[in-house]
């Protein structure tokens, strides 16, 4: 039998009958063995939650994680992964030697190794026993005590294809690792986008906050549905026979959208509803104007907002049935002429 190996050479040269040493990357074959042992534990601790029936369809063993398909035809709980996860992490814990012996395939059968690829083996196989846990026959490389896979972490659970699912892990360091970047993430997001302060030593006070951020949300929905409530029942009557003209106490243009949207809901044909909010910071009035889809071009949420920016002065845009801006130097008696002017 011969053994090939190929190579890529940095430096130097090699030749025919040139003397080579031949080593093992050791961290990275220690963390092969371990994520492949724990793929062992996975199987069988998913046949233990998922029943006997349940069996391999592909794997994929590395350094840094490991890929195990299996016969499933719905997705695993959470509670499922947690026992799964539980189950692997408890066998680590027990700290088995393995077992590894050769046999014959019927005998290996016999002694309730499971071995789903009947046609890949020979009359003589290798068989794998981590433990009262697990007995499959397989030929790759395995931790020599369960203690060496550190700790197990399943990263995901997808489907692949009908009937069949996926599980990533990882053990050891890179689930520490993986852990730790997931958490840095996290915090990162909360922090700058959330613009929450998290502390991971004390997760309950970020539980906290979130609920009273909740309860606030909750308390400005119900103020937003009772003002929207309050503008439904002010008097409001056509001007020109074309425009409802309303102006509410508030500078959050969702909900001056949403009064402007109420109104058109009620007359729904041949309407141009102008909602204006109170005064910002720059003394200027946000405002919303919305039409119905049966207006000419010339009379559209389009072409009055222009003329309303180019009278008062102001500054926005939009599509033709609706615009959103600011508008100077107005008021709604102001407006009301102006309007008349414009028809």
């Amino acid at each position: 039998d011969h053994i090939l190996h190929l190579v890529k050479i940095n430096t130097g040269s090699l030749n025919k009958d040139s003397e080579v040493i031949a080593k093992i990357d050791k961290p990275k074959r220690l963390s092969t063995q371990a994520h492949h042992s724990a793929t062992h534990l996975l199987h069988s601790a998913l046949r233990h939650v998922l029943g006997p029936e349940t069996q391999q369809a592909g794997s994929l063993v590395n350094a840094d994680s490991l890929r195990f398909d299996f016969k499933a035809d719905a997705p695993l709980s959470t509670d499922q992964i947690l026992k799964v996860e539980q189950l692997v992490n408890n066998w680590i814990q027990e700290d088995s030697t393995p077992r590894k012996f050769e046999t014959t395939y019927d005998d290996a059968i016999e002694q309730g190794a499971l071995a789903f690829f009947d046609n890949k083996y020979s009359d003589k196989v290798r068989v794998i026993e981590l433990g009262p846990h697990s007995t499959e026959l397989c030929g790759g490389t395995h931790v020599s005590d369960l203690s060496q896979i550190g700790g197990f972490k399943i990263i995901s659970e997808t489907g692949v294809q009908a009937g069949v699912r996926r599980i990533e892990a990882q053990v050891s360091y890179s689930a520490f690792k993986s852990i730790n970047d997931t958490l840095a993430s996290l915090t990162d997001g909360i922090e700058t986008e959330a613009k929450i302060q998290f502390d991971w030593r004390d997760p309950s006070a970020f539980v906290k906050r979130l609920l009273k951020l909740k309860a606030e949300l909750k308390s400005k929905d119900q103020e937003i549905q009772s003002l929207l409530q309050n503008s439904q029942n002010q008097s409001s009557s056509k001007i020109a026979d074309l425009f409802l003209v309303q102006q509410v106490a508030s500078e959050d243009r969702t909900f001056l959208r949403q009064v402007a949207d109420q109104s058109l809901k009620k007359n729904k044909k041949r309407t141009v509803a102008i909602v204006l909010g109170k005064k910002d910071t720059k003394n200027l009035l946000p405002c919303i104007i919305m039409s119905t889809n049966d207006l000419d071009q010339d009379k559209n949420a389009k072409k009055v907002f222009s003329f309303l920016s180019e009278k008062f002065g102001g500054k926005g845009g939009g599509k033709p049935h609706m615009c959103q801006g600011s508008i100077e130097n107005i008021t709604l008696a102001n407006l009301e002429k102006s309007l008349q002017d414009f028809c």
